[in-house]
This record gives structure tokens, sequence and C-alpha cells, in this order.
């Protein structure tokens, strides 16, 4: 998957491990996440909710054209950078359409002996 080509996608910069744990670090995204912002506002005004739908129109839209599936887009998942503009986050339960499956054996059940005595 190539995120990076997106402005709304969080940049992830570099990943490391120790003997326990694996460390993601991403960019610096300083203002929370748009469920933050809504709960401290209490209510958006029009043209922030347009601004903020756009963003998120032009990037599931570019996940389309990528053939990723977020499957977990929700306003904890959607952080605000500095800017106020909306970086993605979270594709832990993301599927790559592209990618290749493992074949699962699929059990035919004409051909299962079942006679118990």
């Amino acid at each position: 998957m190539t995120l990076r080509e997106h402005p709304n996608i969080i940049e992830l910069i570099t990943t490391c491990q120790d003997t326990e744990n694996l460390y993601f670090v991403f960019e610096v995204s300083t203002q929370g996440t748009l469920n933050e912002l809504c709960m401290e506002r209490g209510k958006l005004s029009l043209d922030v909710c347009r601004g903020y739908a756009a963003q998120i129109a032009s990037l599931l839209h570019f996940l389309q054209i990528k053939d990723i599936v977020h499957r977990d887009m929700k306003p904890h998942n959607l952080m605000l950078d500095d800017d106020l503009n909306i970086k993605l986050i979270d594709f832990g339960d993301a599927k790559d359409l592209n990618e290749k499956e493992e074949e699962v054996e699929e059990v035919d059940e004409m051909n299962i002996d079942n006679t118990a005595d």
C-alpha cells in the first residue's frame, strides 16, 4: 500500500522493535481527534463540516482507487493536524483488495463419510 500520496492520511515515518514490542512512529498530529473536537465544541459550523466532509470524501476516493477498504472509519480515527486538517489513522483492520488471500480448502460435504455405529 502506498498511502503517503494523500495529505489526509497519517504518515508512517518509521518502525522499530525490541524483544517484546513493535513501535510505530507517525507524523505529529497535535490537535486531537475529530471526536474530541466535536465533544469540546458541541456543534461545528456548516462551513467546518463541509470542509471535513470534502477531506473525508477525498481520502475515501483515494482509498477506493487504491482498492483499500479501511473498515474502521470513525471520528476517533480522524486526527487533526496543526491546521485542523484531517489525518486518517488506524489501518489495523484495513483490507487491500489487491492482495491475494490464502486459499481456504473447501470441504466437500458429499464426500464425507458420516457412518457412525
